[in-house]
């Protein structure tokens, strides 16, 4: 009697758990921030960003940023109009995949550059959670702390929504991330609209670029964008006419990354 007692038990817990396993495996969404990034002309510029998911995946896309296919150069009378291209019928995306560690950036076309995608190692984010908590919308939000390349962050997340993932690349909390602003106020998310369930199957793709390149040489490029641009003008230029950059001398004040994994690691190897 206790046998078959111990065989009704085990047959109720391992339906149970094909429940619970086919209800995580099933859960699908997507989710809009509005966001607001660092920029040295205008503090307050905002996107919408919007963030596809499953349980083991995620998908940022950011849509709609056709522009000049081409740098054009215009003569007019007191010099030369620059028309610069930035953005293409995909733009930019940002894909995550839990299970095996993969993070892929697409970045759309630009002055400076082609497309190209960038396969970054997986940063794990040493998050702190703490006791506070506040609603948003109508999530249970929990307050948790991190720091992400030369940012710290606050971020509001729901255990509500069981998903690592988040807006831009914040990620790694056991639910999904709501809200986060950075200690600077610079860098800010807040959740617009969520929708679930949402059929992601023929949304959540691999980005793809016919050029690739590491994150080290996408930072120089960021690093040396003005330098860069100037030699890409000038070669357009008709010959005696010249293009000067006026580069900012705020340095990564304004980026989004201020620092990175590889200059953090060779400050702390210095001071050993």
């Amino acid at each position: 009697m206790k046998n078959i007692q111990r065989s009704i038990l085990l047959v109720i817990i391992l339906f149970l758990t094909a429940v619970e396993l086919r209800a995580q495996n099933g859960l699908t969404g997507v989710v809009t921030y509005k966001s607001y990034y660092p920029d040295k002309k205008q503090r307050n510029r905002s996107v919408d960003m919007t963030v596809y998911f499953n349980s083991y995946e995620s998908l940022l896309a950011n849509l709609g940023q056709t522009s000049q296919p081409a740098i054009k150069v215009e003569k007019i009378d007191d010099g030369f109009n620059f028309t610069l291209p930035y953005g293409d019928s995909l733009g930019g995306r940002i894909y995550r995949n839990i299970k095996n560690n993969l993070m892929v950036i697409r970045r759309p076309e630009n002055s400076i550059s082609d497309a190209f995608i960038v396969k970054e190692d997986w940063l794990a984010i040493n998050w702190k959670i703490e006791t506070a908590t506040k609603k948003i919308g109508k999530y249970t939000a929990t307050k948790a702390t991190g720091s992400f390349r030369g940012r710290d962050y606050t971020a509001w997340f729901t255990y509500d929504i069981p998903v690592p993932f988040g807006p831009w690349k914040l990620h790694g909390l056991p639910g999904l991330i709501l809200e986060a602003e950075d200690s600077e106020k610079m860098m800010r998310f807040y959740v617009t609209e969520i929708k679930i369930p949402y059929n992601t199957e023929e949304i959540i793709k691999v980005p793809t670029a016919a050029k690739e390149l590491t994150l080290k040489e996408e930072a120089y490029m960021q690093d040396n964008f003005d330098d860069l641009l100037a030699k890409k003008l000038n070669a357009r230029l008709p010959q005696g006419s010249r293009f000067t950059p006026n580069p900012s001398k705020d340095g990564r004040k304004y980026r989004t990354e201020k620092t990175y994994e590889w200059e953090t690691d060779a400050i702390n190897e210095n001071k050993k």
